[in-house]
C-alpha cells in the first residue's frame, strides 16, 4: 500500500497524530489533533471503552481540515434516520431470507449493503417505538446479511458492489463490479453501532469496529478504499470512488450519509478518531455547499462532478443539514438548511390562497420561466385550492388546482395572494435563538388571519420556520406562547 500526496496535503500512518486546519482568518496550520472534549451521548447499551480511546484495529488516520464541528450529544429524536417501517409486511424487494435486494439490470437479483443498511435501521427503529421483537429480528437479518458478505481487505472489512453501476450513462465511466462505497460502509457503521447499543451484543461492537477502519485508510492502487482528501484539504467520504481519486464523484448526500455513520461509532465508543474524521466531514459540507452544491434559485446540485441540480435530492440535502445542526450544536448547518429550503420550497402544498379584491395576473410557468396567461382577473374577496408551490426567479408561485383557472399559477403578494396558513416549514430537532433585539409580537395564524397574542421576549427559542402572507415566520418553541409565531426579520434572525 502506498502512501501519497496532493500538494500540502497527505495522509499518516498511526492513530490520531495531526490535521490540517484552518483558522478563523483563513489561515493554514498543522496541529496535532485534540483529544475530544464533547460528552458521548447517554446510551443503554454497552459502555464505550473510555471516552476518547481508540477501538482496535488498523488507523491510516488522514491529514484534513478541521474547523471545530465536533459531535456532541444529541437527543433520540435528533439523530438521523427517525422511520420506522408501517406493519410487519416487508418494504420493498426482498428474497426468501427476508433480506433487502437490488434488482440490477440484468434481471438478477443482488445484496445492495445501503439499502439493507437503511432497511435495517428503519426495522430497529421500528422495535425501538413499538417493542414488537419480529422488527429486531428483521433488523439482524439485514445486519447479518450486511456483514457476512463482507470481504476482509487492508486490515479492515468492505462491502462490495456485485453489479456494474453506470451513473450518467458515459461509455467507459461505468463502475465495474467489485466496487465500493464511503456510503455504503457509513451506513453499515451506523447500523452495528447502533445494534450494539439496543441489545448489547459484543458481536456487533466488533463489527462496528472492522467497518471504521476502512474509514481512516486513504486510497491505494490496488485494493478498496473509500476516503480520500481533496487539494484543498477537505475530507471525503466518498460514495462513487474512482481511481485517480480526483475523478470521484463527491456526492454531498453519500458524504454525509456516511458522516452519520461516524456519528453513530462515536456515540457507541467516544472513539477520538471517529470525532476527528466526523468533524472533517461537517468541515468538507460547510465548505464546499456554498463552493459547489447550492445553486440559488434552484435546487441543490447532486455531486461536484456532475453539477446537476436535483430536485428529488435537494430535500434530504436540506433534512441532512438539520441533523448535522443537532449533531455538532452549530448554526451554520441550520442556516445553510435555511437557505436551500428558500432556494427551492417543498413544492407540494394543500391549502387555499386568499385574492384580496381587485385585479389580478395569473402565469404560466415553463421551462423558459414566467409567462403571463392571458388577460388579468378581477376577484371578489375569495379563495382558490392550491396544491404546488415553486419559486421562479425573484417570485414565489401557488398554482391552482381546482375551478375554471385549474393549472394558472398565482404569484405570492403581501396582502393580495396568499396562502391562509403557514406554508413550506421546516422543522428543527435542536430549537434556534432568536437574535438581536427579537420580534415585539406573537401571533396565532389560521384561516387567513393573524391575531396578536403576546410579547415573546428577547430570548425566546424558534422550533420551526415557515412562510404566511409573504414573509418568513418563526414558530415558538416553549413557554405559554409555544406554537405562536413572530415574524422574523432577516437571513440572520435566528443563532
Amino acid at each position: 500500500m502506498r502512501a501519497s500526496t496532493t500538494g500540502r496535503v497527505g495522509w499518516l500512518v498511526g492513530a490520531a497524530a495531526t490535521a490540517l486546519v484552518v483558522g478563523a482568518a483563513g489561515q493554514v496550520s498543522w496541529v496535532r489533533l485534540p483529544a475530544v472534549t464533547a460528552t458521548p451521548a447517554p446510551q443503554t447499551g454497552p459502555q464505550p471503552t473510555g471516552a476518547g480511546s481508540a477501538s482496535p484495529g488498523p488507523r491510516q488516520l488522514l491529514l484534513f481540515r478541521r474547523a471545530g464541528h465536533l459531535p456532541v450529544a444529541a437527543p433520540a429524536a435528533a439523530l438521523p434516520y427517525p422511520q420506522t417501517v408501517p406493519s410487519r409486511r416487508d418494504v420493498g424487494l426482498v428474497d426468501e431470507a427476508g433480506v433487502r435486494v437490488f434488482r440490477g439490470a440484468d434481471g438478477r437479483t443482488y445484496d445492495h449493503p445501503v439499502f439493507q443498511g437503511q432497511y435495517g435501521i428503519q426495522l430497529l427503529q421500528t422495535y425501538l417505538t413499538t417493542g414488537d421483537r419480529w422488527f429486531l429480528d428483521r433488523a439482524l437479518l439485514q445486519a447479518r446479511r450486511v456483514r457476512d458478505t463482507g470481504v476482509p481487505d487492508r486490515g479492515t472489512r468492505w462491502l462490495p458492489y456485485r453489479f456494474g453501476f453506470d451513473l450518467y450513462g458515459v461509455p467507459g465511466d461505468a463502475l465495474a463490479p467489485p466496487w465500493h462505497s464511503g456510503m455504503a460502509q457509513g451506513r453499515a457503521l451506523s447500523l452495528f453501532a447502533r445494534l450494539a447499543l439496543v441489545t448489547g451484543d459484543p458481536t456487533w461492537r466488533r463489527s462496528a469496529d472492522d467497518i471504521f477502519g476502512s474509514l481512516t485508510l486513504g486510497p491505494t492502487d490496488d485494493g478498496p478504499w473509500a476516503t480520500w482528501v481533496d487539494g484543498s484539504g477537505h475530507l471525503w467520504l466518498e460514495e462513487y470512488p474512482r481511481t485517480p481519486p480526483e475523478r470521484s464523484e463527491q456526492v454531498l448526500n453519500g458524504h454525509i450519509a456516511a458522516a452519520f455513520g461516524l456519528y453513530d461509532y462515536w456515540r457507541l465508543t467516544g472513539d477520538r478518531d471517529a470525532a476527528a474524521l466526523f468533524d472533517g466531514a461537517a468541515t468538507t459540507v460547510e465548505h464546499w455547499l456554498p463552493r459547489g452544491f447550492r445553486a440559488p434559485g434552484s435546487a441543490s446540485r447532486y455531486s461536484l462532478r456532475g453539477r446537476r441540480p436535483h430536485e428529488g435530492y435537494h430535500a434530504i440535502h436540506v433534512q441532512q443539514l438539520l441533523r448535522l445542526h443537532a449533531l455538532t450544536g452549530q448554526p451554520t448547518f441550520a442556516r445553510w438548511a435555511d437557505l436551500l429550503a428558500q432556494d427551492f420550497p417543498t413544492p407540494q402544498v394543500t391549502a387555499p390562497v386568499r385574492f384580496a379584491p381587485g385585479r389580478h395576473q395569473l402565469y404560466h410557468l415553463t421551462a423558459d420561466g414566467v409567462q403571463p396567461a392571458g388577460r388579468t382577473h378581477i376577484f371578489d374577496a375569495t379563495t382558490a385550492t392550491a396544491d404546488r408551490r415553486r419559486r421562479s426567479g425573484d417570485g414565489v408561485y401557488y398554482r391552482i388546482a381546482k375551478g375554471p383557472l385549474t393549472g394558472r399559477w398565482a404569484r405570492e403578494i403581501t396582502g393580495r395572494s396568499t396562502m391562509t396558513t403557514v406554508v413550506a416549514i421546516t422543522t428543527y430537532s435542536l430549537p434556534r435563538r432568536l437574535t438581536g433585539a427579537g420580534p415585539s409580537a406573537a401571533y396565532w395564524i389560521a384561516d387567513g388571519r393573524a391575531d396578536l397574542v403576546g410579547d415573546p421576549g428577547r430570548l425566546a427559542l424558534v422550533r420551526a420556520t415557515g412562510w404566511w402572507d409573504g414573509r418568513r415566520f418563526g414558530q415558538l418553541a416553549a413557554g405559554s406562547l409555544a406554537g405562536a409565531w413572530v415574524r422574523l426579520s432577516g437571513p440572520d434572525a435566528l443563532a
